[in-house]
């Protein structure tokens, strides 16, 4: 019976592990049989995976790198779509009238 008894510190990782977060999030439960248990999940900013260390050529963390490299793409044109629309959908200036009230 007091092997099935949780120490404090389990608790505390299980409480952890299974708390639901307040804003949306994306949830990680790694397999403990992953890489001997030895497995680590980081949150990562997008400019940090795109920013190539030396130790970020192995093969491990090549899907990786290719999903933040096509998700930026994504982004960017995107974003270059939503100004070019904005730009387009501008009203044209009117030319002829400047002109006219420069020269009187």
């Amino acid at each position: 019976i007091e092997e099935k008894k949780l120490n404090e510190r389990e608790k505390a990782l299980l409480e952890k592990r299974f708390t639901l977060p307040e804003q949306q999030h994306i949830l990680v439960h790694p397999s403990k049989t992953a890489k001997s248990g030895k497995f680590d999940c980081t949150t990562m900013s997008l400019s940090l995976l795109l920013d190539y260390r030396p130790e970020d050529t192995k093969e491990h963390s090549f899907e990786v790198s290719l999903f933040a490299e096509l998700f930026n793409e994504m982004l960017m044109r995107d974003f270059g779509f939503n100004i070019f629309r904005a730009l387009h959908e501008l009203p044209e200036r009117v030319k002829e009238k400047d002109d006219k009230k420069k020269k009187d």
